[in-house]
């Protein structure tokens, strides 16, 4: 995939812009952050982060079994990167989703040296559990799938895809 490197024109780096949203990923819903008090959206949740002039937004909506979503980040109050989102449990494992929505945050909140990771590390084992997410491109202009196994079987995927808005 593509990057977007010659027509960046923003007065941050992609490297700036990245750390930002790793950050805010780490301090929302991986790290429980707070519920945004109003929500733009009826039936949504929100979480929100702040630092410096960036503002980030996670808006979605999540079933029992499947959550929808996006997160917007702002500069200077003007939107610069949107990565939107989507999956869920597998059945018949949709019973297990406390489980493995507890080791999705494990896995969130671990760094993935080594590449601009929008979700979590390449790998990452606990136990029975086994987390994997493949990813081209960076944070400029990327794609992503992240799957979630139990004792070998399939219980969870999301699909991820965004970058910078130009």
């Amino acid at each position: 995939m593509d990057t977007v490197s010659d027509t960046w024109t923003f007065s941050f780096s992609k490297d700036e812009l990245f750390a930002f949203v790793d950050e805010a990923g780490k301090q929302t819903w991986a790290g429980d952050g707070a519920a945004a008090p109003n929500p733009q959206r009826d039936n949504f949740e929100e979480l929100i982060f702040e630092r410096g002039d960036f503002f980030y937004r996670d808006s979605f909506v999540a079933g029992d079994a499947f959550s929808w979503g996006t997160e917007l980040v702002s500069y200077l109050s003007k939107p610069v990167w949107n990565c939107l989102y989507g999956g869920g449990m597998i059945e018949p494992f949709g019973t297990m989703a406390a489980e493995t929505f507890s080791f999705l945050k494990k896995a969130l909140v671990i760094n993935a040296n080594g590449f601009q990771s929008m979700r979590g590390p390449r790998t990452y084992q606990d136990g029975e559990w086994s987390y994997s997410y493949d990813q081209s491109g960076d944070v400029s202009l990327f794609q992503g799938e992240e799957t979630i196994t139990y004792q070998g079987k399939t219980v969870f995927f999301y699909h991820t895809f965004g970058g910078a808005i130009l």
